[in-house]
């Protein structure tokens, strides 16, 4: 589930969000904007998860992450530091549509 979940808070691509909220049943993500700001430093975790949050941090621009700049539609909540954003909206559908990995 930590896996999923960093894949989706690191996502490029709908894909993560919709396993995230699909398979795992989540509905909304807090999302901490300074990670996605120009001078903000990416997450960071204990090992092992801190390895898979480099290598996908490492791989991308900044301005890659779907959660750097979500769909308005899909932000319920904006403080300026947190958004809480809407995986259903961000993951393209119903999970009835078909299957998650």
């Amino acid at each position: 589930r930590m896996n999923a979940l960093i894949d989706a808070y690191l996502a490029t691509q709908p894909a993560p969000l919709r396993v995230l909220h699909c398979r795992w049943g989540v509905d909304y993500l807090v999302v901490e904007r300074t990670y996605f700001a120009e001078a903000g430093g990416r997450p960071e975790y204990f090992a092992p998860f801190d390895a898979r949050i480099a290598r996908l941090w490492n791989t991308h621009r900044r301005g890659d992450f779907l959660l750097a700049q979500p769909a308005p539609a899909a932000v319920v909540l904006d403080t300026g530091v947190y958004r809480i954003v809407d995986l259903a909206v961000l993951a393209g559908g119903d999970c009835a549509a078909g299957p998650v990995n």
